[in-house]
C-alpha cells in the first residue's frame, strides 16, 4: 500500500509533536497546538487574567509619575532620565541579564513648558514692533520688575507707555507713535535718541518654566533697533543657555531624589 503526499506530511508532523509540546510548555503566555500544521495559538484572551502588564503611562506631572512608580516598584525596574528633553522613561519589566523580560510596562514623564515660559521664549531675540513690545509687558506685568536706563524702577504701565511713544531721530529720523489703532510718522532733522534715559533697559521676568520645577528669574536686556523705517524693540534673554542648563540639572535632581527610597535604579541617558 502506497501513501500519498498528504499522509506522509501528516506522519512527519506527528513525529514532532513531543518536541513541540516540550517547547511550548515553558512559555509564560498559555499557548496550544492546533490543527493546520500545528500552528501555535495564543490562548491568553481566553484566560481570566493577562499573563503580564502591558501598560504605557504618560504624564506631565512629577508627583503622578512618582506615585505610579511607587505602585509597581521592583528591584528590576530602571528609570532613564534625559535632562536635555526634560523627560524620564521608566521600565518596570526590564528583568535582568539572565532573565530579560518583555518591557511591556512603562511610565513616561515629559515636563511641559508653562504658558509664561512659552511667552518668554517666543519673544527672546525677536524684533518686535513698539506695540508688540508694549503688549508683552502689559500681558505679563505680574511677572516683571523693570529698570530704566537711568537705573530707576519703572512700573510695567510706565515702561509700556514709553515704548509705545518712543521717538528716535537719526539723519532722516522717524517719530513713530504706535497705539492699538495704528501709527503715524514724521521726518525730523536732528540726530539724537530722544528721552533715552527714560526707556526701560533691563527686565526681570519671574516664572515657573516647567510644571514641577521651582521659580526662575530671567533677565532681559532691552535694545532699540533704528535700522529700519520705524523703531523696533529687541528683548534678549541674558545667559539663556545657562538657565536651560540649570533647569536640566534641577529636573535631574528632582527625579533622582523622587526615587531615593525606591527599589528601582535611575540612570542619566536614554535607551
Amino acid at each position: 500500500m502506497s501513501l500519498d503526499k498528504s499522509a506522509i506530511q501528516l506522519i512527519q508532523e506527528s513525529a514532532n509533536i513531543p518536541s513541540l509540546l516540550a517547547q511550548i510548555s515553558a512559555t509564560k503566555v498559555p499557548v496550544a497546538l492546533v490543527p493546520d500544521s500545528f500552528r501555535v495559538q495564543d490562548l491568553e484572551k481566553y484566560m481570566p487574567f493577562r499573563a503580564s502588564y502591558r501598560l504605557n503611562f504618560n504624564t506631565a506631572l512629577p508627583s503622578d509619575f512618582f506615585d505610579y512608580a511607587q505602585e509597581y516598584d521592583n528591584d528590576n525596574a530602571k528609570c532613564f532620565i534625559d535632562p536635555e528633553s526634560m523627560s524620564a522613561s521608566l521600565i518596570f519589566d526590564l528583568g535582568n541579564e539572565d532573565q530579560p523580560e518583555h518591557q511591556n510596562h512603562t511610565a513616561n514623564l515629559n515636563l511641559k513648558r508653562t504658558e509664561a515660559y512659552r511667552a518668554l521664549l517666543s519673544i527672546a531675540g525677536a524684533k518686535l514692533s513698539q506695540k508688540e513690545a508694549g503688549d508683552f509687558i502689559e500681558d505679563w506685568a505680574d511677572h516683571l520688575n523693570i529698570t530704566s536706563t537711568a537705573g530707576e524702577v519703572m512700573t510695567p504701565a510706565q515702561a509700556s507707555k514709553k515704548l509705545r511713544d518712543l521717538t528716535i531721530e537719526a539723519a532722516r529720523s522717524i517719530n513713530s507713535k504706535v497705539d492699538d489703532f495704528g501709527y503715524q510718522a514724521s521726518a525730523l532733522d536732528s540726530v539724537e535718541a530722544k528721552n533715552s534715559d527714560a526707556l526701560p533697559s533691563f527686565i526681570d521676568f519671574k516664572c515657573i518654566p516647567y510644571q514641577g520645577l521651582g521659580e526662575t528669574t530671567f533677565q532681559l536686556r532691552l535694545s532699540i533697533l533704528t535700522g529700519s523705517d520705524k523703531p523696533l524693540v529687541s528683548l534678549r534673554v541674558i545667559k539663556l543657555e545657562s538657565k536651560k542648563e540649570d533647569m536640566a540639572n534641577e529636573f535631574k535632581a528632582l527625579v533622582v531624589d523622587g526615587f531615593k527610597d525606591n527599589l528601582l535604579q535611575t540612570f542619566i541617558g536614554t535607551i
